[in-house]
């Protein structure tokens, strides 16, 4: 891995374009729907109440990898509704249900992957919250004024039910997810925290070179480079803190700001259209060559030529790798479609 470079002065000119067009509501943002929108909640789901927040805690635990966090909320709307007794942590306090039911449940809902770990971790975590903190997880936050005091709360290393703190699964990630949910949901108010930083973000890092390695190579995995160097993740949320602390910015408003943009616009843009080769048990990927047709045209006019961040755009930053390898990777650089080209609609 070449040396790391993060534009600070970049970063802040880009998200604040960014958020003036998510509070005018300007394209893309005039008609969201992120994953936690009511209609892919559960139907028998009481706003506001303990199971609510027991919901959003228990959805954090799929908020990894590279499962689309839409499908992750739909398909935990299902579970709660037809399996309410997994969402009490009372019956796992009094053994009324334990890890392995939570696991055949999950996989034969959707979650197969590593249902046995999540089974154990759903278990652990709501004994302790029915223990120390009356069953709901909005009052791990109730005494919480910064990030670092959440962390407190959720990351020390004992995971044991007769401790108080330290909930199996969540790290750094995690637990911003959480107080994500929790804010937005206007359970708790909102401070200080960095936004979760999941594929969604990092692409609109890494392709508006906001990150960059010093000498740049389109075969860097940047989520691994990143995830695997601790001061790399700290200085990359740092980013997020920093900028909403010096430009009075809810870090929900920058989460979706973020995330939205590239959720309904760079996934259109032809550019990040790419072709799988498996060579064994090796996966290539190549780009999709840009011959601007009708439909690689069209597709541009719909993603990048209406994105408010269109001219700081550099890479392209495609999903595939990351959903099929979990790799970040540059596929070459943002083009254009040539000026001479035009398109006629029928």
């Amino acid at each position: 891995m070449s040396e790391i470079g993060i534009d600070l002065r970049r970063a802040e000119a880009i998200f604040s374009r960014l958020i003036k067009s998510y509070r005018e509501k300007s394209q893309p943002y005039d008609r969201v729907i992120l994953p936690q929108s009511p209609q892919n909640m559960p139907k028998t789901l009481l706003y506001g109440s303990a199971s609510h927040a027991l919901f959003l805690f228990c959805s954090c635990y799929f908020m990894r990898g590279s499962i689309k966090s839409d499908f992750v909320i739909r398909q935990l709307a299902r579970i709660f509704d037809n399996y309410p007794e997994l969402f009490v942590p009372k019956n796992f306090a009094n053994g009324k249900v334990d890890s392995s039911y939570v696991s055949r449940t999950l996989e034969h809902n959707g979650f197969a992957y590593k249902a046995d770990e999540v089974g154990h971790w759903w278990e652990s975590n709501l004994v302790k919250l029915y223990r120390f903190w009356d069953g709901n997880p909005v009052n791990l936050f109730r005494n919480v004024s910064s990030y670092q005091d959440a962390c407190n709360i959720m990351l020390i290393k004992s995971y044991h039910t007769n401790h108080s703190t330290g909930f199996m699964g969540f790290r750094s990630k995690l637990t911003s997810m959480l107080i994500y949910f929790l804010v937005d949901a206007g359970m708790i108010k909102s401070f200080l925290f960095p936004i979760p930083t999941d594929f969604h973000v990092f692409r609109i890092l890494v392709s508006n070179r906001i990150i960059f390695e010093a000498q740049p190579n389109q075969n860097v995995n940047f989520y691994q480079s990143y995830k695997r160097s601790a001061p790399a993740m700290d200085a990359i949320r740092n980013i997020f803190t920093r900028y909403c602390e010096r430009y009075n910015v809810e870090p929900v408003e920058l989460d979706n700001a973020l995330w939205i943009l590239s959720r309904t616009l760079c996934r259109l843009n032809p550019g990040n259209r790419v072709s799988r080769l498996n060579r064994g048990s090796k996966i290539e990927f190549f780009p999709v060559p840009l011959n601007w047709t009708g439909s690689q045209i069209r597709a541009y006019n719909k993603s990048c030529a209406i994105c408010p961040i269109e001219n700081t755009c550099y890479y392209n930053v495609p999903f595939a790798p990351y959903h099929v390898a979990g790799k970040i990777i540059i596929t070459g650089k943002r083009e254009k479609p040539p000026l001479q080209i035009k398109l006629f609609e029928p």
